[in-house]
């Protein structure tokens, strides 16, 4: 499913995932998930763009 995000949905979803588990009703899980994605493409990114 991540692959169908763009990379600034991702930041967003993300971003919204962190305010619902301060508040006590996000999953840690996906959220860990989405921030794994997020270094993954972002690393990848910097790869590119350095070439």
């Amino acid at each position: 499913m991540l692959e169908v995000l763009s990379f600034l949905d991702v930041v967003d979803k993300f971003n919204t995932e962190q305010l619902k588990i301060q508040q006590g009703i996000g999953d840690p899980y996906w959220c860990q998930k989405l921030l794994a994605y997020i270094e993954k493409s972002y690393l990848v990114k910097e790869i590119e763009l350095s070439r």
